[in-house]
């Protein structure tokens, strides 16, 4: 019995540039690798409020989200103590279809899923179940 371990885009290329190398093609360049983030921030009850905001209201989730909306966030951002030059808040499912950075001053951040959490009951308390997923998020704010 042997065990099956899909490969890798990125080991793919590798196996057929080592491939056209041997059959006499000069070496590509080296591709440029994607840059991923492999932190969470520390709770920040501000923050874990503005994840609250964004799930309650589809309106201020709207507004919030995606490239056409970077002032809206550094406006957001700012009003709770984070001043970035270029900040962007993008959703799980931009940050899974490979979201890539524009230049070097972007800070992305990425709203959790709002169907992570349960928001139907009146009065429910959702800032620790913000703190939770902004821990386990990608980049999550």
């Amino acid at each position: 019995m042997a065990i099956f371990r899909e490969k890798t885009k990125e080991a793919i290329a590798k196996e057929l540039d080592q491939l056209r190398v041997a059959a006499g093609a000069t070496a590509p360049e080296p591709a440029k690798l994607e840059q991923v983030a492999d932190f969470s921030y520390a709770p920040s009850e501000p923050l874990a409020q503005l994840i609250v905001d964004a799930w309650l209201s589809q309106e201020f989730r709207d507004q919030l989200l995606g490239d056409q909306n970077r002032r809206k966030a550094k406006e957001e951002l700012a009003t709770r103590g984070f001043f970035l030059a270029n900040p962007v808040v993008i959703s799980e499912q931009d940050y899974k279809n490979h979201y890539t950075i524009k230049d070097d001053t972007e800070t992305v951040f990425v709203l959790p899923d709002p169907r992570r959490a349960t928001t139907s009951e009146p009065g429910q308390h959702l800032l620790e179940t913000a703190r939770l997923l902004m821990a386990i998020t990608p980049n999550g704010i």
